[in-house]
């Protein structure tokens, strides 16, 4: 399992076919990302618990199938994990308007 760190989050996982991640940002978990059958996938961890749900926030073709091509990888990363961030600061600052 190998750990690469984009932005501020770290994402555990990649190397197996289908290459997938869990990202991480300390040691809360914010998100899932998949490729396979040449569809790329970044789902954002809403919730903790029984009340979590995953929300997709990015999806792609690719040129690999179950693993990327290696002049694809960080390319297809990176944007995922900016649009795991922009749900993260959408969903912190629902949760911050609705206690004020």
């Amino acid at each position: 399992m190998s750990e690469i760190v984009i932005l501020g989050l770290t994402l555990k996982g990649g190397g197996m076919c289908p290459e997938e991640y869990t990202a991480y940002r300390g040691d809360q978990r914010v998100g899932y990302l998949r490729l396979r059958h040449g569809c790329f996938s970044a789902e954002y961890q809403h919730g903790r618990g029984k009340d979590s749900r995953f929300i997709v926030v990015y999806t792609s073709c690719t040129r690999g199938d179950g693993c990327f091509d290696d002049c694809e990888r960080e390319m297809q990363l990176t944007k995922a994990v900016i649009e795991l961030t922009k749900a993260e600061r959408i969903a912190n600052w629902v949760q911050r308007k609705a206690g004020e």
